[in-house]
């Protein structure tokens, strides 16, 4: 049973999970950006454009599989008990044992139409090292369908310590065994291999850090119908996401040349980076303010704000930033084989400015408004499916690329509509911190001036 907290206590968790999770994103950012900055000088930029679009590929199963039983140990008053969280894991492993045969299907559809010359060579779609890769990903994903249910239990208790470790080390796992397989074999086998290590690392290691006896075959029918319950609008929803935030690597594949998408990715993954900070205190917000919801609902609505109050400042000075320096950034990075994600990492750190809405989402799930984030991912997800295809043809790359950095303009319009006539919205709030970007930008820009002129002479 959850013990009756005190707002000390609360603040305490807080304080210390927290720490964990930022202390954790920044070393396993550093060893990321460490592997990637070595990776990138050791293999071509065309593999890095065909594990994005496995990666998305996965993804894109992954979310339109999405039942949220990460959410549904977090809310569910039932999460405790074992038999609900043994039968959580038996739906992991089916979900993911049916994704990983999916994936299969589709390497093997991917390389009998390239062996037929039914994709054009040229295109990323019609690399021979696509089915190759996508197939040992698939293994990865049934993998990892065993890892410990009981680190979502975790997270319920605000408890991020050991879920931060835990990435950490996988991290580094994998990122010393893609360097070293493409120390002797600079080939796409190099980044498939080190995701399959690392997550067979993380989905054992799991089971030594989170341990509660949860993690055993049993079905509970009236645990299944719960977390069915919940999760069958994610389901929709999740696959609406992956359509807003993720199809722009699948639609960019085939007006891309493989080297360019790789670039793009290289862009991506440095948003992806500053974005994950925000994402994973995120996963603090949401059981923060279930715990806040459950025991204190008085005190909801002003928790909320003091959340978005630090946090929005921090995301929109950056933003702001990498508008100015992308291209001094990619400067200073890599190569001269990557120099065109400057630019590229210029315009998509607009989609960073969205990430102050994630909080709003939060909400949403804790209340069980399924529904109504089904509905705000699926006005995201036809803006990216029709606005980047006829940017691109009114535009270019360019128009495209603007899309979908700002893709969720109008699903989050609509979040801010519903939660301003259920009185949660204090409209000078919404818009009290965006001078930040213009700050930023003046920063970063300034900053450039400085590299440009009085350091590199």
């Amino acid at each position: 049973m959850d013990q009756p907290v005190t707002s000390a206590s609360l603040r305490s968790r807080i304080i210390h999970s927290a720490s964990f999770i930022l202390s954790g994103h920044v070393l396993g950012q550093i060893i990321r950006l460490g592997g990637n900055l070595i990776t990138t000088r050791l293999l071509a930029p065309d593999l890095f454009g065909v594990m994005a679009i496995v990666f998305t590929v996965v993804a894109g199963l992954e979310m339109m599989s999405d039942l949220g039983i990460h959410q549904s140990i977090i809310r569910s008053k039932n999460a405790e008990k074992l038999s609900f969280r043994r039968t959580a894991w038996v739906f992991q492993i089916l979900r993911n044992i049916i994704l990983a045969i999916i994936c299969f299907i589709i390497a093997m559809i991917l390389a009998i139409f390239q062996h037929a010359n039914l994709i054009p060579a040229g295109q990323v779609y019609g690399d021979k090292n696509l089915p190759i890769a996508l197939g040992i990903i698939a293994l990865s994903t049934a993998i990892m369908g065993f890892a410990s249910i009981d680190r979502y239990l975790a997270d319920r208790q605000i408890k991020f310590g050991r879920g931060s470790l835990l990435q950490i080390l996988m991290q580094l796992v994998s990122v010393i065994t893609v360097i070293a397989w493409a120390l002797v074999d600079p080939s796409i086998m190099a980044l498939a291999f080190g995701t399959l290590v690392g997550q067979t690392f993380y989905a054992a290691f799991s089971h030594v850090l989170f341990y509660s006896g949860a993690s055993r075959f049993e079905w509970n029918k009236e645990a299944a119908s719960e977390l069915f319950h919940f999760g069958k609008w994610l389901i929709v929803s999740s696959a609406l996401g992956f359509i807003t935030s993720r199809a722009d690597k699948l639609l960019f594949g085939f007006i891309m040349t493989t080297a360019d998408l790789g670039r793009y990715a290289i862009a991506m993954a440095l948003i992806e980076a500053i974005k994950q900070v925000f994402i994973k205190l995120g996963h603090l917000w949401f059981p923060v303010l279930s715990e806040i919801a459950r025991d204190r609902p008085e005190k909801f609505s002003e928790s909320y704000y003091r959340i978005r109050k630090y946090q929005d400042i921090v995301i929109f000075l950056c933003a702001g930033g990498l508008m100015a320096t992308g291209d001094m950034v990619i400067d200073i990075l890599y190569d001269d084989r990557y120099a065109a994600a400057g630019w590229m990492l210029q315009i998509m750190a607009l989609s960073m400015i969205f990430t102050v809405f994630n909080v709003k989402n939060h909400i949403l799930l804790i209340e069980g408004k399924t529904v109504i984030f089904c509905a705000i991912k699926g006005i995201g997800a036809v803006v990216m499916l029709f606005g980047v295809p006829i940017a691109f043809y009114t535009f270019g790359i360019v128009g495209a690329l603007l899309v979908a950095a700002s893709v969720e303009i109008a699903g989050n319009i609509v979040v801010v509509i519903y939660f301003y006539y259920r009185g949660m919205v204090r409209p000078v709030y919404e818009v009290i911190f965006t001078p930040f970007i213009v700050l930023g930008f003046f920063l970063g820009y300034a900053t450039k001036e400085m590299y440009y002129n009085y350091i590199i002479i």
